[in-house]
Parts: C-alpha cells; sequence; structure tokens
C-alpha cells in the first residue's frame, strides 16, 4: 500500500494574536465540544489517535470521528420485502482530521466530513495570497461567483491556458481557480523545485484550501507546508499580473458573521438615534425589479407611506415613531427587535394579500462597514471581505475610468439640466420633465419577461448631438448606486432587446406612458415616442445627486462609498461588453452641477 495521498489540500487556520498554533487546536476542540454537547446526534464524538512526532519544530494531533449514514433507506424503506434488510443499509465512515502546527501556524488536512470539524476557523486568503508567489496568470478551470450582472455564478473550462484581466475579474468572486506551476518563480533550493518535473510543472488549484496536484507522502507535505511558510513576497511585476486576485471574498465563520450582522445594526440604530451616516441600501434581492415595482410596503403591521420602494430614510421615521426609547437606546433589544422584523409589500398590480412578497427586515440591507480595520460589504445576503489591495485598486480604477479614460465614465453635463432644488428624486425628475426635450418616466412600469420594469426616470432627446439620453436618477453616491445601476442596467438590456422585436414592449409602454398624469398635457404620438428610439445613439445614464463636488478630491475624503465605486465600474463593464453605452452624471443638491473636466 502506498503511503502516499494524491491532491492533498491543506487548509491554514486562523490563529489569534494572543495564541500559539497549538492553542488554537484546544480551542477548536474546546468548541466542538461545546456543540456536541447542545447537539450530539449532529457532532459525534471526536477521538485522538496518537501519533509520532518525528518532525522538528512541527506537532501532529490527529483526531476522528464515526459518520453514519443510511443511504437511501428512507427513499426505499416502504418498497422492502423484508424489514430485516433495514439494517444492511446502515453503514460507518470516518472523518479525520490532521493538524499541522508548526512555531507560528497551523495547518490541516482532511478527509471525509473532517473540513467540518474546522471550517469556522479556514483562513480563506491563504490560498489565494499563495498563489501570487507560485503561479502564472494561465489558468485551465475556474468557479466564479458574480455580484453583477443576470448571473449568480457559472463554471468555465479553458481549451487552452487562459489569462485572465483585471477588467474581466470586476464583478466577480473567485471560488475556484486550477492553473500551472510557474517553476520560473521557484529558487534553486526551492523544496518544490526537488519534487516536480519543472518542464511539466503540476497544478494548482486554490479554493478555501491549497491543493497541489501532485501525490505526496506525509513527510513530503511536511516539507512543502514549510516552503508555503517561507515563499517570498511576489515581485510587483507578478503582483499587478495577479491583481485579479484581489477581490472579494465570502466571510464564512458564522460567528464571524454574526458579528458583522450585530455591527450593521448597531451602526443603523446611530444612524436612527443619533444621524451617524451609513452607507445602506434597502432592496428586495430576490428580485430587484419585482421590488422597485412593487406597492403597499409595510414593516411588520405600519404601512410606508409615501414610500414605493422604501429607503433607509423611510424606515428611520417609521422607527423613530414606533420603538419605544427604551429599545433605542438599548443595543442589545435594538439588535432583537430589527432581527425580528419583517419588511412586506405587494408585487405590481396585485391586491391580493395572499400574494404578498414577507422577509426578514435585515436581508434587504445592502451595506458597507468598516470592522478591525477591514472593509467588508453585505450584498445579496452574504457578507464579503476584501482582499489585498482590492480596495486601493477599485478607487485607482474608478478615478481613471471616471476622469481620465479617453471615453471617461463621467459626462460634464446633460443639455437642459435644472439644479437640484426638490427635496427629493420625485421632485426633482417631475421639476426637470418640464425643460424641453425631457420626458418624464418616473414609476411608469413596461411589462417584459423579467417582470415590471420601471425603463426609466427621465428621457432626454439632445437634438443637436442626436443622442438619447436613458437617464435613471438617484438621491446620492452610496449603497444606493447598487440599486440605481441595477435598474440602468435592466432597462438597456430590455430595450436594446426590444429594438431588435418589433419595439412591442415599447409600444405597450407607450399606453401606460401616455396615460400618467404628469405626460396628460404632452403631444406626443406613439410613433414620435418610438422614433426617439431609433437615435443614432442611445446613451444609459445614472444622474447622482450629493452636496459635493464630483472631483478626485471629494472621492478621496467624502464619497468614499466602495460599493458606489464597484457598481459603476461593474456596470460599465457589463454594458461595454454588450455594446452599450453607460454614463454617470453629477449634480450638486441645491446648486448648478460643478464636475471637474
Amino acid at each position: 500500500m502506498s503511503s502516499k495521498r494524491s491532491n492533498n489540500a491543506i487548509w491554514k487556520l486562523v490563529v489569534e494574536d494572543d495564541e500559539t498554533p497549538v492553542q488554537t487546536v484546544d480551542h477548536i476542540l474546546s468548541r466542538y465540544s461545546e456543540l456536541r454537547k447542545g447537539n450530539p446526534s449532529q457532532y459525534q464524538k471526536l477521538e485522538q489517535i496518537q501519533t509520532d512526532q518525528p518532525f522538528a519544530s512541527v506537532e501532529l494531533q490527529l483526531w476522528v470521528r464515526s459518520a453514519w449514514s443510511r443511504g437511501l433507506l428512507p427513499f426505499l424503506k416502504s418498497y422492502l420485502a423484508s424489514e430485516e434488510d433495514e439494517e444492511k443499509f446502515f453503514r460507518s465512515s470516518l472523518d479525520v482530521c490532521l493538524f499541522i502546527a508548526t512555531k507560528s501556524s497551523l495547518f490541516a488536512i482532511t478527509s471525509g466530513n473532517g473540513y467540518r470539524i474546522l471550517s469556522d476557523y479556514v483562513d480563506y486568503s491563504f490560498a489565494f495570497d499563495t498563489a501570487k508567489k507560485l503561479i502564472a496568470n494561465n489558468f485551465k478551470e475556474a468557479d466564479v461567483r458574480e455580484i453583477t450582472g443576470p448571473r449568480t455564478g457559472r463554471t468555465e473550462t479553458y481549451r487552452y491556458g487562459y489569462s485572465i484581466s483585471k477588467s474581466e475579474s470586476f464583478g466577480k468572486v473567485w471560488k475556484r481557480l486550477v492553473g500551472r506551476l510557474d517553476s520560473t518563480r521557484l529558487g534553486p533550493k526551492s523544496y518544490l523545485r526537488a519534487i516536480i518535473d519543472p518542464n511539466r510543472p503540476p497544478a494548482l488549484e486554490l479554493k478555501s484550501s491549497f491543493v497541489l496536484r501532485k501525490s505526496l507522502d506525509l513527510r513530503q507535505l511536511i516539507s512543502l507546508v514549510h516552503e508555503l511558510e517561507a515563499l517570498p513576497e511576489p515581485t510587483k511585476e507578478h503582483a499587478l499580473e495577479l491583481s485579479f486576485l484581489d477581490s472579494l471574498y465570502p466571510v464564512k465563520p458564522k460567528g464571524h458573521r454574526e458579528q458583522l450582522n450585530r455591527r450593521l445594526i448597531e451602526e443603523f440604530r446611530l444612524y436612527l438615534v443619533e444621524g451617524k451616516s451609513i452607507d445602506l441600501d434597502i432592496c428586495d434581492p430576490e428580485d430587484v425589479a419585482q421590488y422597485y415595482a412593487g406597492t403597499s410596503f409595510k414593516l411588520g403591521r405600519w404601512p410606508i407611506l409615501a414610500a414605493d420602494p422604501p429607503e433607509k430614510e423611510h424606515l428611520r421615521n417609521i422607527l423613530l415613531d414606533k420603538l419605544r426609547v427604551e429599545i433605542l437606546e438599548d443595543s442589545r433589544l435594538f439588535y432583537e427587535k430589527v432581527k425580528s422584523m419583517r419588511l412586506s409589500y405587494l408585487p405590481a398590480d396585485e391586491d391580493n394579500e395572499s400574494h404578498r412578497v414577507v422577509h426578514e427586515l435585515h436581508k434587504y440591507f445592502h451595506a458597507q462597514v468598516q470592522s478591525n480595520g477591514d472593509t467588508y460589504f453585505l450584498l445579496d445576503k452574504i457578507w464579503y471581505r476584501s482582499q489585498g489591495t482590492f480596495l486601493e485598486n477599485l478607487k485607482t480604477d474608478f478615478l481613471e475610468e471616471t476622469f481620465d479614460a479617453p471615453d471617461r465614465i463621467l459626462l460634464s453635463d446633460l443639455p437642459g439640466k435644472k439644479p437640484w432644488t426638490a427635496k427629493d428624486e420625485d421632485g426633482f425628475n417631475r421639476n426637470q420633465a418640464t425643460a424641453e426635450n425631457y420626458y418624464y418616466g418616473d414609476k411608469i412600469f413596461a411589462v417584459s419577461d423579467r417582470g415590471k420594469i420601471e425603463l426609466f426616470d427621465l428621457l432626454l432627446q439632445d437634438q443637436a448631438s442626436g443622442v438619447l439620453y436613458v437617464i435613471q436618477v438617484k438621491d446620492g453616491f452610496d449603497a444606493k448606486m447598487r440599486d440605481a445601476c441595477s435598474q440602468i442596467a435592466t432597462a438597456a438590456d430590455v430595450i436594446e432587446s426590444d429594438l431588435k422585436h418589433e419595439k412591442s414592449q415599447l409600444r405597450a409602454y407607450y399606453k401606460e406612458w401616455a396615460a400618467n398624469a404628469e405626460n396628460s398635457s404632452s403631444t406626443l404620438t406613439e410613433e414620435q415616442f418610438l422614433a426617439l428610439f431609433d437615435a443614432q445613439e442611445r446613451c444609459y445614464v445614472v444622474l447622482a445627486a450629493t452636496k459635493t463636488d464630483f472631483t478626485r478630491e471629494t472621492f478621496e475624503t467624502e464619497l468614499p462609498s466602495h460599493i458606489a465605486r464597484r457598481e459603476v465600474i461593474t456596470t460599465r463593464q457589463e454594458l461595454k461588453g454588450k455594446g452599450i453605452t453607460f454614463r454617470l452624471v453629477h449634480t450638486k443638491k441645491g446648486a448648478a452641477t460643478n464636475v471637474q473636466k
């Protein structure tokens, strides 16, 4: 029997500053014992198997547990000819976890479901940080989660080695990557160089663990662990080449996610009672279009008036009015209250209460928070942590794309745009629609195969340039931009698709548009309205209103929302890939626009 094992997944575990690696093992096992007391059937008894300790500066701890399975018995039980055959379905397997404690780090390898013993302690940045030191930008497979656009995730396989550019990685979370070890980056005394064929280097698989696709015995694996600990930092050139790996990574430990939830809800409480700023947006992650077309919004049993849909300001008003002072002033009571609350609404044109959409309030939250010096994002009910130089790269890319690129995102202005003197988006839209060549579309919905879609807040036909501007308006440059960009991207897809199919949806939309009170005085016929979309160029725009100017300096200090920056960049990338023009326009609230040119 060979002592070698192929494709060993090496997990690195987080060791707190006040602990040694061995103490972390004790902490993991102690926590497991507590979980077992509460649910012994789920958390089977762990037993330690004693091992020799033949490796200098390394302590091994081997733990196992039995796992029982009934296989297909529940599915087939009623069809068995004899009850005596039921016992034949019961099978035992073994979950194994081998802890490898060096002087400064803690690693583990597992088999069966041994990973579940330590999953809350995994350092999820380890594999990708290590990849920057060992791998070339030449990949064979990838599993990605997409947090913008229509897809949630996909698996890609490449016929030849594929290099990933930073621009195409916007909006992606890398769940798994498979590429070749770059043997040219191994030093002359490298242990890896001694055990591989540099002309045919093995593949590396990167996910929450690090996998060298090669058979190794335990002694070789320990030597590999030591090498991974001592790898030099990548050169600037290599770091730049693999900078796309500095992205967002899901926060996996349940305890950590709970801490972030508490942090966010506490910031929400301080926003309510003290008016402190918070980068928070409210949206149904299950169906953005349905949420924006929804009606009859309620927070619990309380109607949210004049809010279709509600934003954080509406929630603030109703909670300050309805909650007792002792709840608002106590962090624990407020947390428990918010976690128990439900936000509901009716889909468009529904009056049947049995069709009301109901979710827990906190599941509508999309936000950005700081914790222990790190930046975290809550997007579509999943917490993400920024990795490496991601935030710095994001800021640099955003400023370059916004101000410096030949086809920069930021437009200097829109013809005939009025100052923002209204108290909200609705007031601005109504006022702006009175300007020549502007048309009102706020809260007027088109019926598409995606449900009811708001095609635009404002439509501008620029007679001089021949450009048709399809405009979505948003008050602020913060997490709300996620919704604005989602709306404009969806509208672009619907409109551009309909223009290839005889404008059937736009024809139906015109009837809704013409019947709206704001358009009652318009003399625009159906054919004239449809002709607007035959413009030589269509430009899809998010118009953002803030109290401060859009300059490089204000994006450094007064407009810090990483979510907003990311959404603008990813929307630009998504629409550009479809041949659709996307732009950002700014207006200063209460004054004429001042945009850096």
